[in-house]
């Protein structure tokens, strides 16, 4: 071990020497213990505390105040026989005094205690000359402490901050000035998960496992590097670090040093004696990396007051700067400062001739004014030299890694009474900062921000299912009583202070057991809340994280408050008024986060399918009609309507129909009171249909049913709908209606209106911008598919999804243009991934689109003089969001707003809002989700025809052979459109009677499409029905696009 610097009061423990000053490095030579059984040292202003490596501790130095842990003067280490009986594990030196923690966390002080810095309450004397027990911190199992000039800190297992001591710069970080003679909770900083604390002279430094780095006190210099010297009372997070990957800390007296994961070191504060080794002497209040430094892989730093020391191994070298009046830069004969790093004269440096002449440095240190460093003679068997950047010479606070689990789970499944086991989870769950700091991925490439959460999930959820695994049920009991007792709580009481302490809300997710359901109320519901209270700032946070989840670990969250849902339902009703409110806030908790799911989910383009959302058991249990009633009359009580997006299709159908009995009921009660009106008033009047009667003629269709939906009351349209066809008597039940609809969009949808183009790729239509037709054509269109809607018709109408996407006004992207012209959405998607910087010259584009017009040669600005800017790498998102805009929304701007107002004019009302546009679109054509057993179980017959008559019987076997193509092609045959209803299958009723002529297969099949009723001939055998049948399939035309 070797030492310079100042020697005045035998801090470098030489023994009998006249010397108050060592220039260069010297062999601080036998002490009362072996040199080679040191393993760490700390150094106060004026002594020093040494460790052993069977942890005892030895002191020399200044004793003015009993810092020494003994009375006598120390010239050389003496040992601390008070601590004997302790396993001690850390020392550290203040100005003038010292603590020291055990492997039990226990924490012992003595020294000065001139402003409370023993940690021992206001009884005590000012000067304890023996080591005495911080009575305070003796529940908390301390790992970690930090000594100031007069302050203290420590950090506990469970990753709590304890500061105490003087507190004139708010160098406790409690908000106060007042000095703390006992320790006093940072909890300010409560969640995030610490890895390092260091103290300077009366400024203080936490820093957590992913580098953020949270400073306070004293700022005269600018020592917390905030871009100002104003003193802080409270944790202040160095934002320009942030981005740093700070992995260690150094303070001195009012200047700090950060080393980086990449080995820069940055210096900011006082630097008046050149300590920041910036090459002046002035001070920074910015964190600057030392330019000397750059080029070279730092591993250690440390600082004493006014000197900074750092280490590169590549080199063996330790450089210095700063103050040098004390020999403390280890320069031969020099004792003058430095502010540009000079290199300590040692005898590790490399040498020439034979290597193993040179010792090889593995630890500094330094302090007040002297330093000292542990080498070896390149000894093979002794671990290298220490890296400060992956591996802390102090104790952190524990947290889970997927190897730690597996020998947890190992020792609790072995144990008869894993005492240890249990403590460690119980500690761990606890604690916001241990699971924070739990399952961090060390190899991410990216920093840990508000978009990168750092957790390694894959190991996450392998160690929860372990966890959850174990035989022993105390254990498990131990971790659900810590997460409902102590962790929830923890979390309701404090905000995140960063983004790091918002880790737990990806975690306990993952967590299966806290599904069971004596969880939902302790802990599911209250872990909602705490979602609900974060910050707009922290919410936006989670948000993000969410939204990069893989789908698997998106749908643990869900599903964790959907069962929260599900196990409310399931309770008895609530009986007192009490009882009623507890109920419904929790059920909105957890409907809140699930709204706040459903956003991300949308925002993000469908993490998982948005029906997962669905909670179809609330339609089951709760009378979704009166919740809807009630919603009406006062939007601001709970209500299942607030959050449509749990209703599945059946119950949002139910809900249109609900609100469509409830307008057409308004008109029809309006329709009586203006007949009752006529009535009194005796005016000549013709009575006023309850119906909305549509009279049309079949030649005529498309006139007759425009002139009528024209001369229609807005509110005639929501009265149901009657069709009369001319010159016939059929009565309107329902299949007069599917049949007219099937009519009307053939002859609309026929190419001699030029209404819409034929988008062959994606096999849709959409609106053609260079129609002749007029704005009612386009808007009775949309009066036809409200009231397909609002009459529960499927129509054949095959626009694509984003017209739905449209009429919810929701705004087109380049997901919704990929389903209408694919192969231009890959241009535009190759345009976006193009990774050269010659977007220009490669795409040669400028903002214009080119089409033609009647023949001739169109050109278009997407912006105003689209001609004359190019796309370039900056631009060209915003070109690809003009050419959407244009395709979708602009150049058909006048055709769509009139099918939007006609759609509107029927459906328009809350409940529209209630779809996503998947299921509107469902609503109008169908789905193609097929279950064809279920086709079969709600067959009717006619007749003699029965479920197991030998007729019916070949028919279900025919059909069941066929492939999937042929049965959506017999659906069409059947009902007109391929497609299922969006209520499903079950609402898809086939009615099959029997006909003659089928003994010698002599006639086919017969489909009455209006009324979903198939006339099946007696065919004799399987082979005859399946021949008939195919025939009959393939030589219906139905009603096409065409």
């Amino acid at each position: 071990m070797f030492c310079w610097g100042k020697n005045n009061d035998d801090q470098l423990g030489l023994g009998e020497t006249e010397e108050e000053i060592v220039t260069r490095p010297r062999s601080v030579g036998e002490a009362s213990f072996s040199l080679e059984n040191i393993k760490w040292l700390s150094c106060g202003w004026r002594h020093t505390a040494f460790l052993t490596k069977n942890n005892a501790v030895y002191t020399c130095g200044n004793n003015d105040y009993g810092q020494l842990g003994y009375e006598k003067e120390g010239c050389q280490p003496e040992h601390v026989t008070t601590l004997d009986t302790h396993s001690i594990t850390q020392v550290s030196c203040g100005e003038n005094h010292t603590l020291a923690v055990t492997d039990q966390g226990l924490v012992f002080s003595w020294g000065d205690n001139s402003c409370g810095q023993m940690g021992l309450g206001n009884a005590q004397k000012m000067n304890i000359t023996w080591p005495r027990m911080i009575k305070h911190l003796a529940k908390m199992t301390i790992v970690q402490i930090a000594c100031g000039a007069n302050h203290c800190m420590a950090l506990s297992k469970g990753g709590y901050l304890f500061s105490w001591g003087e507190n004139t710069f708010g160098q406790l970080g409690i908000g106060s000035t007042a000095n703390q003679s006992v320790p006093v909770p940072i909890s300010s900083l409560d969640g995030v998960p610490f890895g390092l604390i260091c103290v300077g002279g009366a400024h203080s430094f936490a820093l957590s496992t992913s580098g953020a780095l949270f400073g306070w006190g004293n700022n005269e210099y600018g020592q917390l590097g905030v871009h100002d010297n104003k003193v802080r009372h409270m944790p202040t997070l160095l934002r320009s670090l942030r981005s740093q990957q700070i992995r260690y800390v150094a303070c001195g007296e009012n200047h700090t040093a950060a080393l980086t994961q990449d080995g820069g070191v940055f210096t900011f504060g006082c630097g008046s004696s050149g300590q920041l080794g910036h090459n002046s002497d002035t001070d920074e209040n910015c964190p600057k990396k030392v330019f000397d430094l750059m080029g070279s892989a730092v591993t250690q730093i440390a600082c004493g007051r006014s000197h900074t020391l750092a280490f590169v191994p590549s080199s063996n070298k330790i450089y210095a700067f700063g103050k040098g009046d004390s020999g403390q830069l280890g320069i031969d004969n020099v004792t003058s400062n430095s502010n540009s790093c000079v290199q300590v004269k040692g005898p590790w440096s490399p040498q020439r001739g034979n290597p193993e002449t040179g010792y090889r440095v593995l630890k500094m240190m330094a302090g007040g004014d002297h330093c000292f460093v542990i080498a070896d003679k390149n000894n093979d068997e002794v671990d290298g030299p220490a890296d400060l950047r992956d591996e802390l010479p102090v104790q952190p606070l524990l947290t889970l890694s997927e190897s730690y689990t597996c020998d947890l789970v190992k020792e609790a499944s072995m144990e008869s009474d894993p005492r240890d086991t249990f403590d460690t989870l119980e500690t761990i769950f606890s604690s916001q900062a241990c699971l924070n700091g739990s399952f961090l991925n060390r190899r991410l490439d990216e920093k840990v921000s508000s978009r990168v959460h750092g957790i390694e999930l894959p190991a996450l959820r392998r160690s929860f299912l372990r966890l959850g695994a174990i035989p022993n049920e105390h254990i498990k009991g131990a971790m659900i009583s810590s997460i409902a007792h102590y962790l929830i709580p923890s979390m309701l009481q404090h905000l995140p202070p960063d983004i790091e302490a918002l880790r737990v809300y990806i975690i306990l997710p993952e967590f299966e057991m806290i599904r069971s359901k004596q969880c939902f109320n302790d802990i599911v519901i209250p872990f909602g809340n705490s979602i609900l209270r974060l910050s707009a700032e922290a919410n936006k946070v989670l948000r993000r994280w969410w939204s990069s989840l893989p789908s698997t670990y998106f749908s643990n969250v869900l599903k964790l408050f959907q069962d929260a849902v599900r196990f409310m339902l399931q309770l008895p009703a609530p009986s007192t008024p009490i009882e009623i409110g507890t109920r419904q806030t929790d059920l909105n908790v957890c409907m809140e986060a699930l709204s706040l799911l459903n956003k991300v989910n949308a925002e993000s383009g469908d993490i998982v399918p948005f029906k997962e959302f669905y909670v179809p058991e609330i339609q089951r249990v709760v009378d979704i009609r009166a919740d809807y009633y009630n919603w009406i009359q006062n939007e601001n009580m709970f209500s299942f309507c607030r959050f449509p997006f749990v209703f599945d299709a059946s119950a949002k159908t139910l809900l249109m129909q609900t609100d469509a009995v409830m307008q057409m009921q308004s008109a029809v009660d309006e329709v009586h009171r203006r007949n009752v009106q006529s009535l009194i008033s005796m005016a000549p009047s013709t009575p006023i249909h309850p119906c909305l009667v549509i009279l049309v003629h079949r030649e005529n269709i498309v006139q007759d049913t425009l002139t009528q939906i024209t001369k229609s009351h807005p509110v005639d349209l929501k009265k149901p709908l009657k069709v009369i066809f001319v010159n016939e008597e059929a009565v309107d039940v329902g299949g007069v209606r599917k049949e007219f609809f099937l009519l009307l969009l053939t002859e609309l949808l026929d190419p001699k209106y030029g209404m819409f183009t034929c988008i062959e790729e994606s096999q849709t239509i959409w609106f053609n911008d260079l129609t002749f037709e007029e704005s009612p054509m386009f808007l009775l269109i949309g009066v036809i598919c409200g009231l397909a809607i609002y009459n529960s018709t499927i129509i054949n109408l095959r626009f694509p999804p984003v017209l739905y996407k449209k009429l919810l006004h929701r705004k087109p992207t380049l997901d919704d243009f990929r389903a209408f012209k694919p192969s231009v959405a890959r241009n535009l998607q190759y345009l976006l991934d193009y990774h050269d910087d010659d977007v220009e010259d490669t795409f040669g584009l400028d903002f214009q689109v080119v089409r033609e017009k009647y023949g001739a040669v169109e050109k278009i600005d997407l912006i105003p003089n689209g001609s004359e800017v190019k796309v370039t790498a900056e631009n060209r998102e915003q070109y690809v969001d003009a050419y959407i805009d244009y395709n979708l929304n602009k150049s058909v701007h006048k055709q769509f707003e009139a099918f939007s107002m006609g759609f509107h004019r029927v459906c328009g009302g809350r409940v529209l809002d209630f779809f996503h546009p998947q299921e509107l679109m469902e609503m109008v054509v169908g789905c193609q989700e097929y279950d064809f057993k279920i086709f079969e179980k709600v067959a009717e017959y006619k007749g003699e025809y029965y479920d197991r008559h030998l007729v019916i019987m070949n028919f279900w076997d025919v059909f069941h052979e066929f492939p999937l193509d042929m049965k959506k092609q017999f659906l069409a045959f059947l009902t007109g459109s391929d497609r299922v209803p969006i209520l499903g299958m079950e609402s898809l009723k086939i009615i099959i009677q029997p006909v003659a002529g089928g003994e010698h297969g002599e006639h086919l099949p017969v489909a009455h499409t209006c009324f979903n009723l198939l006339d099946l001939p007696r065919y004799p055998t399987k082979e005859i029905m399946k021949n008939k049948l195919s025939q009959a399939i393939q030589y219906s035309t139905g009603f096409g696009l065409a």
